[in-house]
């Protein structure tokens, strides 16, 4: 049933063209108005195209603006509303604030003016998809109640679309071409479809609400404004293209942004937008900035493969991962602030210009693996709860990690940094790895702080290695051929083991105050130029096996808890262990040191032990302290090896091979024994107030040029067997408290024992004394001699507490001229030799060797000292010097003799009683013998004797004082002194 034209609108008709009158009907019976089905329009045509196009496809203005605000149609026609295609209109269209009460369609029509349908109130559908607008399209303040479809529309000048208000969607896709377009305010209930739409000017959205999705994929623009924009949905840019600025300052998107695809953008500004799911870049190009300053992505953010100008990511927050892996970006990074709550990759070929995460924070792991950045990465105070990845032939220009900290593992295993890798004051809770095959040109750990171990394990570093202040809570390996340039290490603490096996330092390896709580180990082929080892602190062992240092390897002060081991061929050129204490062992086992090996002040725990195969040049062992013992095996020392105040608690040997030139002792403290096995000391043993708790040996085939042991003291005893000392050994004040034995072979060109105190015996009775023997004030329990002393020797003071058999038995020729030919008298030795030899029971033997000894003393006395020579003349004549005492029997009895035939031959006076011979012999002797009076008479008598007889008896009376004195002497043992 067909409906008719009401008659009140019969007067609308009036003057109408013919195609009007058609399009009215069309409408009124609910078909569509389309000019490319109707017969007289000519061809199809498109609404773009701009030649065809006939004046049967005209509709004035007047009869849209009726047909649009006057006409007056069925409930029926109202289902369908207008609906016109392909028509042509040439006249602009003021319709603002129209009100459509039906839906309204202008399917591909061409309107050559400007069209305003600006307020305009539309419950239902609005559909000008595919038209053509030769001038402006104004749709501002608008409502829609429904949709409002204008795909693939042209419009040449501005679509001004501001404070719109659409219930549901607007597609605005389908290849649309737009110049400018103007959607600022607009809130569209539903999506807004922008897919493929190409804008050569202009798109402000500014302020835009979108309630679901906006959809802008594989379109074009010149310049895209979305500031404040609102879009509860996704916003989707995959493929678009913007040749200016994408400004989306404070935008909020409740879903997802995409912006992938092989998207292009000039500038791009998302500061402080939210996007509440995924913002995906992934694949796309930005040539100028791409601004995400306060940025915040609930979930991920993707931007793999893409490449960038610049990129501004500063104090953004990403709830989810974000990935830039495979990304480019030519100019800056800037990620400062950034917060990741899951994983931020940069991973697999990603190139940057230069990064910056400085006080970035990201709650999972941060993957730079195989990424290359050509200038400043810079990650100072970036904190990571998880792993931080820079290795697999990653490439870095500079990286600043300065006051970082990494939640597990850092790891730059391949890596390769040209410039400074600063990561002063950073903190990783688990390992640092920077090896197999990592390389760096300068790297600052000072201050740093590793949970587990830091690895550098053949790892290269050309410039310095600066870990002053480091702290690791395990191993800090640094070996397998690792090659470093100067690494600093002062004041670092390590709490497991320190490896530098096989690595080379090529310049100065500091480790000054260095505490390590194990070992450390600088062995296997380790190459270095010079070594710091100061004040440092090595809880386990110290090993230098096969290691090099052509320079000094300074370990002044360092304290070892376990041993300290340098063997295998090592080399240095000079080594300082002055002061260092050691726990454990010190083994020096095949070690070479050109220059001076210095440990003054060196404490040892246990043992040291210096080895087969060692050569050095100077060795200063001075005050050092060895709690075990030593044992110097085979060895040389070219120059001085000085032990002066020396303390060892153990046995000190130096075994057969070890050669010297000259040995210091001095004041040395040797609380066990010390032996010289096979050795040889070309210089001298200087041992001057040494101490020997034990016994002193020298054994199989020693040399010493020279051995000094004055004021030295040995507990136990001193024994020589087949060893030679080819110049002075001087033991002057020496004391020994066993024997001294010198035996099998043993030659010595001078023995000095002057002062010295032997508990024992002397005994030399198997040694060759080639020149000389000093045994001046030396004192022994006994001595055993093999009779054939030196041609010069010096027994004065010599003392003894007995003699042995052996000599005892020995013919007083011998003993004459053993003490007759000393080279100055003194009669000491003939007392103490007298003394032993009648406590042995031979008193004849040592009368007669008294006698010879006072003989020697009256042959050496020259007659300048005329008083002593006449001394010990009359202590002969009178009393054979106290030993031949009968001599003055021989005087008493031969003047008795004499002053009686005096008295018998000479004519005494009468008177006098003297006439039988016996009476002028007790007369004599009453003369003779002064004290003794054998009658008072004979006083009497010499008086009365004429004055030639009376003098002769006067020289007998003094004669008899002389014998007197003399025997009173004798008796009294002052002669035999």
């Amino acid at each position: 049933m067909e409906n008719t034209i009401p008659t009140s609108n019969a007067e609308f008709l009036e003057g109408r063209s013919p195609q009007e009158c058609w399009v009215w009907d069309q409408i009124c019976h609910g078909r569509i108005a389309d000019f490319n089905q109707k017969e007289d329009c000519g061809e199809k045509l498109w609404s773009k195209k701009n030649t065809g196009w006939r004046e049967s496809r005209v509709l004035s203005k007047d009869f849209i603006v009726g047909l649009l605000t006057r006409v007056e149609v069925s409930s029926y026609t109202l289902r369908y509303g207008i609906r016109i295609q392909a028509a042509w209109v040439k006249d602009p269209l003021q319709l603002e604030f129209l009100n459509l009460n039906f839906p309204l369609t202008f399917f591909n029509c061409r309107f050559e003016k400007e069209i305003n349908f600006t307020r305009m109130n539309a419950p239902f559908d609005v559909n000008l998809a595919h038209s053509f607008f030769g001038e402006n399209l104004s749709l501002s303040h608008s409502k829609f109640g429904n949709y409002l479809d204008l795909r693939g529309v042209k419009v040449t000048e501005n679509l001004q679309m501001n404070n719109l208000q659409v219930h549901q969607n607007i597609y605005l896709g389908d290849k649309a071409e737009l110049k400018d377009a103007c959607f600022n305010g607009s809130k569209v209930g539903g999506q807004l479809d922008l897919t493929g739409v190409k804008v050569t000017g202009v798109l402000k959205l500014l302020g835009l609400q979108v309630e679901k999705d906006l959809g802008m994929d594989g379109a074009e623009f010149l310049e895209v404004d979305l500031t404040d924009a609102k879009v509860t949905g996704l916003l989707s840019l995959k493929g678009a293209k913007v040749e200016r600025a994408l400004g989306m300052n404070r935008i909020q998107i409740g879903g997802s942004l995409y912006l992938d695809d092989e998207a292009e953008f000039k500038d791009v500004d998302l500061i402080t937008a939210k996007v509440g799911h995924d913002l995906k870049l992934s694949r796309s190009k930005v040539h100028g900035e791409l601004k995400m300053y306060q940025l915040q992505v609930e979930h991920d953010l993707v931007m793999d493969g893409a490449e960038f100008s610049a990129v501004n990511l500063d104090a953004a927050r990403v709830g989810g991962w974000l990935h830039l892996t495979g990304g480019r970006v030519r100019g800056g990074l800037s990620m400062m602030r950034l917060r990741v709550g899951q994983d931020l990759f940069m991973n697999q070929d990603s190139e940057f210009s230069e990064v910056n995460l400085n006080g970035a924070k990201v709650r999972g792991q941060l993957n730079l693996s195989k990424a290359k950045v050509t200038g400043a990465l810079t990650m100072a105070m970036l904190q990571v709860e998880e792993s931080l990845f820079m290795r697999d032939g990653a490439e870095f220009t500079e990286v600043d990690l300065r006051g970082a900290k990494v939640g597990e593992q850092l790891s730059l295993i391949g890596a390769k940094v040209t410039g400074l890798l600063n990561m002063n004051g950073l903190l990783v809770n688990q390992s640092l790895h920077m090896r197999e095959g990592a390389e760096f040109t300068e790297v600052d750990l000072r201050f740093a702080r590793v949970g587990d171990q830091l690895n550098l394990n053949n790892a290269k570093i050309t410039g310095a290695l600066m870990m002053s202040g480091l702290q690791v809570e395990n191993s800090l390996q640094m070996g397998e051929r690792a090659q470093f340039s100067k690494i600093d290490l002062n004041g670092a603490r390590i709490g497991g083991q320190l490896g530098l096996s096989g690595s080379m330092v090529t310049g100065v390896l500091n480790m000054s105050g260095l505490q390590i709580e194990e070992s450390l180990f600088l062995h296997r082929g380790a190459e270095f130029t010079e070594v710091d080892l100061s004040q440092a602190m090595i809880g386990g062992q110290l090993a230098l096996v096969g290691t090099k240092v052509t320079g000094v390897l300074q370990m002044s002060g360092m304290r070892v808890g376990q041993e300290l081991l340098m063997s295998e061929w090592s080399e240095f050129n000079e080594v300082d262990l002055r002061w260092a204490r050691v726990s454990g062992q010190l083994v020096l086992h095949g070690i070479k040191v050109k220059g001076a090996l210095k440990m003054n002040g060196l404490q040892v725990g246990q043992n040291f032990v210096i080895g087969k195969g060692n050569e050095f040049i100077e060795v200063d062992l001075s005050m050092g302290c060895v709690d075990g013992g030593i044992e110097w095996s085979v060895g040389k020392v070219a120059k001085v090896l000085k032990m002066n105040s020396l303390l060892v608690r153990g046995d000190f040997f130096m075994g057969e091979g070890a050669e010297f030139m000259d040995v210091e002792l001095k004041g040395a403290r040797l609380h066990g024994k010390f032996g010289l096995i096979g050795t040889k000391v070309k210089g001298a043993l200087k041992m001057n107030g040494a101490q020997v708790w034990e016994n002193f040996f020298m054994r199989k085939r020693t040399e010493i040029d020279e051995f000094d042991l004055t004021n030295g003291r040995v507990a136990g005893q001193i024994e020589l067997t087949d060893s030679k000392v080819t110049g002075v050994m001087e033991m002057i004040q020496l004391q020994v408290g066993r024997e001294f034995i010198m035996q099998d072979s043993t030659v010595i060109k001078d023995l000095v024992l002057k002062y010295a105190k032997i508990g024992g015996g002397l005994d030399f009775q198997r040694a060759a004394i080639q020149e000389s023997i000093d045994l001046r004030g030396c004192s022994v329990e006994f001595f055993l001699d093999s009779q054939n002393w030196p041609q010069v020797y010096y027994i004065n003071g010599f003392s003894y507490r007995q003699l042995n058999h052996k000599i005892a038995i020995r013919d007083n020729q011998w003993f004459e001229n053993w003490l007759g030919n000393q080279k100055e008298y003194s009669p000491k030795p003939y007392e103490l030799l007298i003394q032993c030899l009648r406590e042995d029971g031979f008193k004849t033997k040592a009368d007669e060797i008294g006698f010879a000894g006072k003989q020697y003393q009256f042959r050496h006395t020259n007659w300048r000292q005329w008083g002593q020579k006449l001394l010990l003349l009359f202590q002969l004549i009178f009393v054979g010097y106290g030993y031949k005492m009968y001599f003055s029997l021989f005087w008493i009895v031969g003047l008795t003799l004499l002053g009686t035939l005096y008295l018998q031959f000479s004519c005494l006076p009468e008177g006098i009683p003297l006439t039988r011979w016996w009476e002028k012999a007790f007369f004599t002797l009453d003369t003779l013998l002064p004290i003794i009076e054998l009658d008072q008479e004979y006083k009497k008598v010499i008086s009365k004797l004429p004055e030639v007889i009376r003098y002769p008896f006067f020289i007998i009376e003094i004669l008899g004082w002389f014998i007197g004195s003399f025997l009173v002497a004798g008796l009294s043992g002052l002669t035999k002194k």
